[in-house]
């Protein structure tokens, strides 16, 4: 392993178990076994590298989304399955998690800059989605930019917040979808 795969592997370590604010250049570079002077040749500062990871988990994100739309020829499939999927997978990264605490509960500026990066990323593909649908008229035309950001909103707060035993996220989704494609009333 080359030394900036070394301290790609310790930093992702460090940031996972600690986040951002907890995690310094000093420490990166030891738990390396390299000088703090290297890290900084291949990282210009500890906010480029966190980002690393942040592009790194994005990425992830997009590949899930790939999957689902190779697997589905139904739009609404798709959007449904794909936030589904991404939000599960956002809940069960402990990187994301760490981010998520981070921004929330020490409101550091950097985890709060790439929380919404990543949440900014997720909203931009329910609204392309939503862009889409009104082209092919399949859906009304919507501001779609407000309705990204409640269907986002609606989705996270349910799986992230809901706590009722017995019904479980697919089951979340699932009504949720049905509320957007069908609606309430008759």
């Amino acid at each position: 392993m080359n030394k900036e795969d070394q301290i790609i592997q310790k930093a992702r370590e460090l940031f996972t178990t600690y986040g951002y604010k907890r995690v310094s250049m000093d420490e990166i570079a030891n738990l390396s076994g390299v000088t703090k002077r290297t890290v900084y040749r291949y990282f210009k500062d500890k906010d480029e590298l966190f980002e690393y990871f942040v592009k790194e988990e994005l990425v992830n994100m997009k590949d899930i989304v790939e999957g689902i739309e190779n697997k589905y020829d139904d739009a609404f499939d798709i959007i449904h399955n794909s936030i589904y999927e991404l939000l599960k997978y956002k809940k069960n990264s402990k990187f994301l998690k760490i981010i998520e605490r981070e921004a929330q509960d020490l409101k550091t500026t950097s985890a709060i800059k790439f929380s919404n990066q990543i949440d900014a990323s997720l909203q931009d593909y329910i609204r392309v989605k939503l862009e889409k649908l009104i082209k092919e008229n399949k859906i009304k035309k919507c501001n779609v930019e407000l309705c990204s950001f409640i269907i986002y909103t609606v989705y996270i707060s349910i799986i992230f917040k809901w706590s009722s035993d017995g019904i479980d996220e697919n089951e979340i989704t699932n009504t949720i979808t049905m509320i957007l494609k069908d609606g309430l009333f008759n």
